[in-house]
């Protein structure tokens, strides 16, 4: 910055004698080293331009989701990176589906409707009000205190864990837009993480279509997805076993298995029917959106069902089955993927404290 003054000052210097001079070639005759002068500044410039290319791939290898930001984009948010606030306007192209932090004071309620309470630190000697500070209201560089928890476009509030929440005013973060936007997207990965367990133990408590609307979007697909898979073979699996030498599953009772096939693409029917019931009803935009979402899932879920059924599958090693995107959560007690799956499959994300397996 001081470099940058520096030439800046020297142009200036230069336009202010060129105007009092207006003509051309009196002014470049005058004496002065005016072509040398701006020689010097342009390789200045060119120093100050690499370090700032030097100074931004650094930002951005701290905090990968930078390279997602155009460099004058990523520049005016490091201009500010004492006030917090200033990543709102860029949050989105860093962070799909997310389009501002929560803080500690902001007027925001989550799905129940419960307004997400700043922690003692934020009120704590006020004594004339509330110490909530609204963000129109917040100074460049103001302790906006923690970060209490996502929004999403269509205003779905993910909260992050009480021991999760991150102050981007804190020590070392103060400043620091990389560090602490690092340690927000870590606690959004445990806080997906800990909404989907929540998803999962919930589902055999509720009817479906309350499920659905007390728990976020997302567990709701994905712990959805992980009871279809293990439905599946678990029907698949329901009259055969495992042959001790070869490892290769041996259908007994092929009939069984069929019938266990065809009362499960009848379940996933009425559940879909269900669902569909919900939705022809009065609810509002976000639900109805996540319920949609939903929707096409199970469509598509009772399809595949359809097609094990009429191809006649029996076996959860069957190719039928095997070309179909599952969800495994390999950390769960007792769940693992079938012993001949393994090929074509890969870790595809987190959930439930582990892994989803596909």
């Amino acid at each position: 910055a001081r470099r940058f003054a520096a030439i800046d000052r020297v142009w200036r210097q230069t336009m202010m004698a060129a105007a009092a001079r207006p003509n051309l070639l009196r002014f470049c005759a005058s004496g002065g080293r005016i072509l040398e002068t701006m020689r010097e500044s342009a390789r200045h410039l060119d120093g100050i331009l690499r370090n700032l290319a030097e100074l931004l791939e650094a930002k951005r290898l701290a905090f990968p989701r930078f390279f997602f930001l155009a460099d004058d984009e990523l520049l005016q948010l490091l201009s500010r990176a004492r006030d917090p606030r200033a990543v709102q306007p860029h949050l989105h192209k860093c962070f799909e589906g997310v389009v501002r932090l929560v803080f500690a004071g902001d007027a925001l309620r989550a799905d129940g409707g419960a307004e997400l309470a700043p922690p003692a630190r934020a009120a704590a000697g006020d004594e004339e009000g509330s110490g909530e500070l609204d963000e129109e209201e917040a100074e460049p560089g103001a302790d906006v205190g923690l970060i209490l928890a996502l929004c999403s476009a269509d205003g779905e509030v993910l909260p992050l864990e009480t021991a999760q929440q991150v102050d981007p005013n804190l020590g070392f973060r103060k400043g620091r837009a990389e560090t602490w936007l690092g340690e927000v997207e870590a606690a959004m990965r445990r806080a997906v993480r800990a909404a989907i367990s929540t998803a999962v133990a919930a589902r055999g408590t509720e009817a479906r279509g309350a499920w659905a609307l007390h728990h976020t979007s997302q567990a709701v697909i994905v712990a959805n997805a992980l009871f279809w898979t293990a439905d599946v073979e678990t029907a698949l699996a329901g009259e055969a076993s495992f042959g001790t030498e070869s490892r290769r599953r041996i259908v007994t009772e092929g009939a069984s298995v069929g019938g266990l096939m065809r009362a499960l693409l009848g379940r996933l029917g009425a559940e879909l029917g269900e669902v569909v019931e919900l939705v022809r009803g009065a609810l509002p935009p976000r639900a109805r959106m996540g319920l949609g979402a939903l929707i096409v899932r199970d469509v598509h879920q009772r399809d595949v069902v359809s097609l094990l059924v009429a191809h006649g599958v029996v076996a959860a090693l069957e190719f039928d089955w095997q070309a179909q995107l599952r969800y495994y959560d390999m950390d769960a007690a007792g769940v693992e993927p079938p012993a001949g799956g393994g090929g074509g499959k890969a870790a595809a994300g987190s959930a439930v404290g582990g892994r989803l397996h596909v």
